[in-house]
């Protein structure tokens, strides 16, 4: 894998299809995920598969977050970590990623 081949993929969980679509998000990511909704973000550089849930997000997309989560970490790693983290409570690895 190269340098061009290893970029953070942001996914965006869809309640209604209980599925995610990928999505282009802008820089700060952070500053642009939406409170109510939840984000699978695919992390190559530390192997890691980080789910954002939004702090008014409801049960359902939660669900479907943590169901959907392992199939997008097998298609770039076994090897990768499952991390959930709460908007307002992110940590400063998640926060490093995200708002670089």
């Amino acid at each position: 894998m190269n340098v061009m081949d290893k970029q953070i993929l942001v996914f965006e969980v869809i309640e209604d299809m209980e599925t995610c679509k990928q999505r282009e998000i802008d820089y700060p990511l952070l500053e642009n995920f939406k409170s109510d909704s939840i984000y699978i973000i695919v992390d190559p550089f530390n192997k890691e598969v980080w789910i954002w849930n939004g702090k008014n997000a409801n049960i359902r997309l939660k669900f479907i977050a943590a169901k959907i989560a392992p199939s997008i970490r097998d298609q770039h790693g076994i090897d990768y970590m499952i991390t959930a983290i709460d908007e307002d409570y992110e940590d400063k690895a998640f926060k490093n990623l995200v708002e670089t």
